[in-house]
């Protein structure tokens, strides 16, 4: 027998999560800091909390926008992929704290190095990695559910919506991919990101006007 749930039941789960993923990223800021670099420690923090709310915000509202597109009632397949998304938007806050904690300048120059010589990536190399895998993989995540949606669905607001999400799935890759050409710390231009998920719908009324 096909499992099917209203869509107010899985929009009401979706809140749950980003509201406990983003409690959970609060409660990670020390209440007490020590030593001589207290105040650049203290910033970095800020920074990096500030960098995955601002992630998991955007997320959240493109995820109730595609949520709203459902009929009534959403089979399986979109329970499911609601519930691969959401285990990778738990796992933003840890990835964004490994990258602040041990992520450095990782270029792709080094990537291709260590590929080409089959070098063990350096714990930098895999936390840039990770946190890159996560965001991405939860971002198509939300691309392949629109699509989806889209199948069955129709209307101007299925296609903006669709259109948007492509725009800005595109835009993040590509951020992603400039962290590591830039002569920069990756973890600075990753702050990127969450002003591109926050401008979608703007992002892609432009390119498809």
């Amino acid at each position: 027998m096909k499992t099917s749930i209203s869509k107010e039941t899985i929009g009401t789960f979706i809140d749950a999560i980003y509201a406990i993923a983003v409690t959970i990223l609060a409660l990670e800021v020390p209440g007490e800091l020590e030593g001589s670099f207290a105040i650049k420690q203290f910033s970095e923090l800020l920074v990096e909390y500030a960098l995955s709310f601002l992630i998991l915000f955007a997320l959240w509202i493109q995820h109730r926008r595609i949520n709203d597109l459902n009929e009534t009632l959403v089979n399986s397949a979109v329970i499911w992929m609601n519930c691969f998304i959401l285990l990778l938007v738990c796992l933003i806050p840890r990835a964004t704290t490994l990258v602040f904690s041990y992520g450095d300048d990782v270029t792709l120059a080094q990537l291709e190095a260590s590929w080409n010589h089959g070098a063990a990536w350096t714990l930098s190399v895999f936390v840039d990695i990770f946190y890159v895998a996560v965001v991405i993989a939860a971002d198509i995540g939300l691309l392949t559910l629109v699509a989806y949606i889209s199948r069955k669905a129709s209307g101007e607001m299925v296609i903006k919506t669709r259109r948007s999400k492509i725009t800005i799935t595109v835009l993040t890759v590509g951020v992603l991919l400039l962290s590591l050409i830039l002569p920069l710390e990756n973890r600075y231009v990753l702050l990127l990101i969450p002003l591109a998920l926050m401008f979608e719908r703007k992002m892609g009324n432009l390119i498809f006007r």
